[in-house]
């Protein structure tokens, strides 16, 4: 008798574990919503640099992260959505990029919009994942 409620108190508890990850656990993919956080953090963060040679590294990093979003996006059965979210992101972030690896210099005007739309982008994007269900 002994053992079967100690084994019914053990139940209970792992029971009682799992409501409560149930009830506390993020409603959506914290990979996704990393990714995205890093690239409009990047964005922000690159924005005052436009001009100056250091501006690359935010444009090479975004654009790494980005690619990186788009395949992990890929893969997740059910996350169409969220894969064209991150295809549309690729494309703004591709150019920016391709801009940047070239020996024609970048105008500041072109940088700055480049990163504004970057940082809206994935702001809205944050949006909508941190309010999708997993």
């Amino acid at each position: 008798m002994k053992k079967f409620l100690t084994l019914a108190l053990l139940m209970q508890l792992l029971t009682g574990c799992a409501l409560y990850d149930a009830y506390f656990m993020a409603k959506f993919d914290m990979n996704e919503y990393q990714y995205i956080t890093r690239i409009r953090t990047h964005s922000q963060l690159g924005m005052p640099l436009c001009g100056r040679p250091e501006v690359k590294e935010h444009v090479k990093y975004i654009y790494v992260t980005a690619t990186e979003y788009k395949n992990y996006a890929e893969m997740i059965p059910r996350n169409e959505d969220s894969f064209k979210l991150a295809s549309t992101l690729i494309t703004i972030t591709d150019d920016f990029y391709k801009r940047y690896q070239g020996d024609q210099p970048v105008s500041a005007v072109y940088c700055r919009a480049k990163f504004t739309a970057i940082a809206q982008s994935s702001e809205n994007i944050q949006k909508v994942i941190g309010a999708k269900p997993r």
